[in-house]
């Protein structure tokens, strides 16, 4: 970690570990943060990294603010267990068009001073989001396609235009329509962070693509076995054909971008086995 002055420390997600783990809990500790920002990932991660310690976490963290990835409701748990934390949940973008926020009480909402909202249904209970943005002076977007998909309820008109500005909630985030698996009949399956929904023995699953068979990177957790398998294994089969190859590793640690962020889907299958050699991800196996 490093700090700037006196208001900010900003830790590395990429070497947080279980042997790092008690140096990064003081390091919090000491600090007595105010508000944590962190990607979903890196606090899953630290959350279960908790579990499998099995120590007792005694950190009071007010708030927690978690953008840019999926965050799912057994990591806000464990963190307001963990944290004391109220947590909130923030989606946007990098281009500015488009922003909501949750606080786990009841689905998403959309701030309409940020940008003017479009929900466009594109399958059942979903739509993609459309945005225009209305505060950056330096590059306006007009019904921008962000490729993001909601959750919604219905595809009544009056419905969704009471979401789009703010007035109703929102389920959720579904993922980006730019993340999906295709299979072997040309369909593109999305909604890929349902894959490890209700799995318990898993830190981080991502997926890669290549030659017509899907690869799965297990960071498993102490509570991994052959439940873990068998629960994904369902997962797959109801939303994959079963004709549809899956290969299986584990691996010490989640491959993350340089921004730290740790991607569901990982679009460079080719450098995959020699990024995890160079990050020193020494369990790297054969298939399970």
């Amino acid at each position: 970690w490093r700090d700037f002055g006196a208001s900010r420390r900003v830790f590395s997600a990429h070497h947080l570990s279980k042997l790092t783990l008690h140096s990064y809990l003081r390091a919090i500790a000491t600090f007595q943060p105010d508000i944590l920002f962190c990607y979903p990932s890196a606090l899953r991660h630290l959350t279960n990294l908790i579990k499998d310690s099995g120590c007792d976490c005694k950190i009071e963290i007010p708030l927690i603010f978690a953008s840019s990835e999926i965050l799912d409701s057994q990591t806000v748990r464990a963190a307001e267990q963990n944290f004391g934390a109220k947590v909130i949940d923030f989606y946007g973008h990098a281009e500015r068009v488009v922003s909501a926020c949750s606080d786990g009480a009841g689905g998403f909402w959309f701030d309409p001073a940020y940008g003017h909202v479009e929900l466009a249904p594109c399958g059942e209970n979903k739509a993609e989001i459309i945005a225009t943005s209305l505060w950056p002076n330096g590059q306006i977007f007009i019904r921008y396609r962000t490729g993001d998909i909601a959750q919604i309820e219905s595809r009544d008109p009056e419905y969704l235009r009471s979401v789009s500005l703010g007035v109703l909630p929102f389920p959720g985030i579904e993922g980006r329509n730019s993340e999906y698996i295709e299979t072997t009949d040309g369909r593109r399956i999305i909604g890929l962070n349902h894959l490890p929904r209700g799995v318990s023995g898993i830190q981080c699953l991502q997926l890669h693509q290549v030659d017509g068979c899907v690869r799965l990177y297990i960071t498993p957790s102490k509570e991994y076995g052959a439940s873990t398998l068998e629960s994904i294994s369902r997962n797959i089969a109801a939303k994959f054909t079963p004709d549809t190859r899956f290969e299986w590793f584990l691996t010490d640690a989640p491959l993350r971008e340089a921004s730290g962020k740790a991607p569901l889907l990982l679009r460079n299958p080719v450098n995959v086995k020699a990024a995890f050699i160079e990050n020193k991800y020494s369990s790297f196996m054969e298939p399970v």
